[in-house]
């Protein structure tokens, strides 16, 4: 009897059980539609669940047709992201400048900011999101493991330094001359590479603490580097065409004796290895000696190499600098993996400064370029929650832009969401103009590439100029200007690079209507420079 009256419901309410399983049904459907999306998402990484000071993120998106090239270019993007982080944090710690032994240890911080610029992060997490045809990811780290990452790379470098170093105390003892400038370039690449694990751990250090393989170990390897230096009397080269030879050859041997640890995995040759050029000094701007130099050592590297050669410097760029003084000019080099923007050899040199003109040396205006530079450089936005790039049709401020005379330069501009673009431009005069006060790139046209509508053509007089892009999610605040007329134009021009940015720097997030820390009411604010030099055609 109890059996029967608990089945007996059973045999009676199919029906039911049929419009229970139709609702549940559409109240799942309805859940999923009414999922509320990732706040990271719709703050395109603003409202990131990982935030310092544990962590660093990124986001990144992208639209191309093909899911798995859309995901690899979205994480590229988030990861480029952090870099950029930790780019800013070590242009913004003057402390690092603070540990100084001469032009070495300044050309290690120029070779550093270019690392970080390079850098790839490995170690990341992502969150994906797929919304209506586009990814969005969100990458993160812990920044205790990045900075163990890089007290790894410290040791091993410390470690290949010394070993170098003890290489060519027997190499001396043996008279070995030869033996003795292959250790040196050896431990050349080995501080270089130091230089840049210290530097960056030390950005990354919330606490101040000195890492393992701290700054004062690096100054001084640095110096017992130059002691062996002198003791060598090294081979000087007497015009820029002997220095490329020599350096090209020292990377090559550099190269060779890693037995091609630098060699990304699956990489082919035929691309030709890319030599930039050449930084004045730790500035961000090159010269017509800094372009000819990259020139010379690209033939130099591309006649000093063996066809085995090719596959391990097609996967490598080499970036440098050079300081001139009184009687000398002084040229780093480094070569970079391109897979990760670690240092893998470097080399140097000196020629005497009777073996170049001296006007190629130092653009005409280079003290003005310095000092607007360092205005810009002064609280500078780390992150306004608006992802601003700019670059031109030769690349990215990175690369040391050149320019000759009589070429046309086009701007180009990406933003990850609707935004209000106040261009300015510093002419090589010093003069700072305003170009266009709202350049408006609408939301059919976010995370995609948009060109300045009209191009500049390379006229004297020559020198550095900059393009400074401020955006904003809400219409700007007027500009500071007053109209004034140069070389025949009419141009509203700012008082001082500065000027071009300040209004920007100052300005503050509303808070959103009825609080809850949602995005509406907010201006965002984001940021970039890019530097040219105009040269006189090289000849």
């Amino acid at each position: 009897m109890f059996m029967e009256g608990l089945l007996s419901p059973v045999h009676t309410s199919a029906g039911a059980i049929r419009r229970t399983l139709i609702l549940g049904i559409f109240l799942l459907l309805a859940g999923v539609s009414a999922t509320p999306a990732q706040p990271w998402v719709t703050s395109q990484g603003v409202n990131s669940p990982y935030q310092g000071p544990r962590y660093l993120s990124g986001y990144g998106f992208s639209d191309l047709p093909d899911a798995t090239e859309r995901r690899q270019a979205a994480q590229n993007d988030a990861l480029a992201a952090i870099s950029r982080q930790v780019r800013v944090r070590i242009t913004s710690a003057e402390d690092i400048r603070t540990v100084d032994d001469g032009q070495h240890s300044r050309s290690r911080y120029t070779n550093t900011i270019q690392t970080a610029t390079d850098l790839t992060i490995s170690g990341a997490r992502y969150e994906v999101v797929e919304q209506r045809g586009g990814t969005h990811v969100l990458a993160w780290i812990a920044q205790a493991d990045l900075r163990r990452q890089f007290a790894v790379d410290a040791e091993d470098s410390r470690s290949r330094l010394e070993a170098a170093m003890d290489s060519f105390d027997d190499a001396i003892t043996r008279g070995d001359m030869e033996a003795a400038e292959r250790a040196l370039t050896r431990a050349d690449s080995a501080l270089s590479a130091l230089h840049d694990a210290v530097t960056i751990i030390r950005a990354l250090d919330t606490a101040a603490e000195a890492p393992p393989g701290g700054a004062v170990d690096a100054v001084t390897m640095e110096r017992l580097l130059v002691e062996r230096r002198d003791r060598l009397q090294r081979f000087q080269p007497a015009t820029p065409q002997q220095a490329a030879d020599l350096l090209a050859r020292n990377l090559i041997s550099v190269l060779r004796e890693s037995g091609g640890q630098g060699v990304a995995p699956g990489a082919r040759g035929g691309r030709g290895t890319q030599v930039v050029p050449l930084l004045y000094q730790d500035a961000d701007f090159s010269s017509s000696f800094g372009a000819r130099m990259a020139g010379l050592v690209s033939s130099s590297l591309g006649r000093v190499s063996h066809p085995a050669d090719t596959t391990m410097l097609d996967t490598v760029v080499i970036r440098g600098s050079y300081w001139p003084s009184e009687d000398s000019v002084e040229i780093h080099l480094a070569a970079r993996q391109i897979a990760t923007g670690r240092v893998i050899a470097a080399a140097h040199t000196t020629i005497p400064a009777t073996s170049v003109d001296t006007a190629t040396l130092r653009p005409a205006n280079a003290d003005i370029a310095l000092a607007g530079a360092q205005a810009l450089l002064n609280d500078q936005i780390v992150s306004g929650g608006l992802e601003l790039s700019v670059w031109t049709d030769k690349g990215r401020n990175e690369t040391s832009l050149v320019f000759e005379e009589g070429e046309v330069i086009q701007f180009y501009f990406r933003v990850n969401q609707p935004a209000f673009l106040q261009l300015s431009y510093v002419l090589a005069s010093g003069d700072t103009v305003l170009l266009e006060e709202q350049f408006y790139i609408g939301i059919d046209r976010v995370n995609r590439v948009v060109a300045l509508p009209y191009r500049f053509q390379v006229v004297p007089p020559f020198g550095v100029e900059r393009l400074i892009v401020t955006a904003h999610t809400t219409e700007p605040p007027p500009p500071d200007v007053i109209p004034r007329q140069i070389s025949g134009q009419w141009y509203d021009v700012f008082r001082t690079p500065g000027d071009a940015v300040v209004r920007t720097r100052g300005l503050v997030r509303e808070p959103a209507p009825g609080g809850g820390g949602g995005t509406a009411g907010e201006t965002r604010v984001g940021e970039a420079h890019v530097s040219i030099t105009t040269v006189a055609r090289i000849r």
